[in-house]
């Protein structure tokens, strides 16, 4: 079941390189779900509602990205789920306040900038890493 997940939209794939990337996109979309899903129960029971709800939109947007990666739109689908891991990074960074440490999450988020794209997409890397 999890080769299945992780071939979505690699038929789409002209390469090995781009199959990887796939594979690569679809591993973070499934982590980012994994690690997201029980915060909403957890911030709504220590009565932080509004931290809760804030995560429904980011899971939204990583399914959102799944399904562009499903469809071919693999080069869309990335910059998604980059862009909008860091917005929410930022949010939480925000909402949270710097003492609580959320902002070193970047440098994880810059990592899977550099896992996701191939080499040769170096400018996409810098998009998102700005």
């Amino acid at each position: 079941m999890l080769s299945r997940f992780l071939a979505i939209g690699a038929q789409h794939a002209s390469s090995p390189e781009e199959e990887r990337s796939i594979a690569l996109t679809n591993t973070l979309v499934l982590i980012l779900l994994c690690a997201t899903i029980p915060f909403v129960p957890i911030f709504i029971l220590l009565g932080a509602k509004a931290a809760g709800i804030m995560v429904l939109p980011l899971q939204t947007m990583v399914l959102f990205a799944l399904w562009l990666n499903a469809r071919g739109h693999n080069l869309v689908s990335r910059h998604i789920l980059i862009s909008v891991s860091n917005v929410y990074i930022f949010a939480y960074a925000a909402y949270m306040g710097t003492s609580s440490g959320i902002q070193t999450v970047l440098i994880a988020s810059a990592a899977n900038a550099v896992l996701i794209f191939r080499v040769s997409e170096w400018r996409h890397i810098a998009v998102c890493l700005i």
